[in-house]
């Protein structure tokens, strides 16, 4: 686990030092609009769309709340749109996997989270499956 420790903290110190490109209000609404387009597009042929917020943890969770404040971009997004969205943090089940170096779960973990996701996705009827 050394070298997980050792990538971590070299992962963190190249976020701290990294500012990203982050639109103006302004601009980002009109990306909004037309994400909310494409969706409504994709609805039209008989597709669905799904946006998800998959989990992050440390110093990437960290940079999240830094640089892009859920109620300023996530529930943005979400508020757009009439497509489905899924947070992992709303998800009790799904808020319990913690990336270990921040950003990527790791094979068994990944492959648990897939379940657990893919359930979700189910009870939102948003793939097929049986929701108990």
């Amino acid at each position: 686990f050394s070298h997980l420790r050792w990538a971590n903290k070299r992962i963190a110190q190249v976020l701290r030092n990294t500012i990203p490109k982050v639109m103006p209000s302004s601009a980002f609404a009109k990306r909004l609009r037309h994400v909310n387009a494409l969706v409504e597009l994709i609805r039209a042929r008989g597709g669905d769309v799904v946006f998800i917020h998959l989990p992050s943890s440390n110093h990437v969770l960290k940079y999240e709340h830094k640089w892009w404040d859920r109620s300023e971009f996530w529930d943005k997004l979400v508020a757009a749109t009439d497509a489905t969205s899924i947070h992992y943090e709303d998800d009790p089940v799904l808020a319990r996997f913690s990336p270990p170096d921040g950003d990527h779960l790791g094979r068994m973990r990944a492959e648990e989270f897939s379940l657990r996701l893919g359930e979700v996705l189910v009870k939102k009827g948003v793939a097929p499956g049986r929701s108990d």
